[in-house]
């Protein structure tokens, strides 16, 4: 049989042994959403990499790249004056993205 004494030190060691457990795993799951957070922006940051700027329409690209810097001044450059080069091509791209554009001609050749 255990005296008090034993019974007290067993349930403290326990006790700590299942708060150092619950820690971790509230530490754990913490980590893992930061991680999660990181992650995504990497893949965020990647995707803006890979964006394909001057498929999309010259208001569009006006409208939510240049105000959000979304890219340095070399690349917003670069990409802006490629939109206005195919604006000046086609001035249907003023306001409609490349697909769009693609689609509708597609549609009236199948007609």
């Amino acid at each position: 049989m255990l005296t008090q004494a034993q019974l007290t030190l067993q349930t403290t060691a326990m006790y700590s042994t299942l708060k150092r457990f619950y820690r971790f795993e509230y530490l754990s799951s913490e980590i893992v959403k930061w991680l999660n957070v990181l992650r995504k922006i990497a893949l965020l940051f990647r995707g803006l990499e890979l964006m394909p700027w001057c498929e999309m329409s010259q208001r569009d690209f006006l409208e939510y790249v240049v105000p959000n810097d979304f890219l340095v001044e070399t690349e917003l450059l670069k990409f802006s004056l490629e939109i206005m080069r195919v604006a000046v091509k086609n001035p249907d791209r003023l306001t409609k993205s490349a697909f769009h554009c693609d689609q509708v001609c597609v549609f009236h050749d199948a007609e």
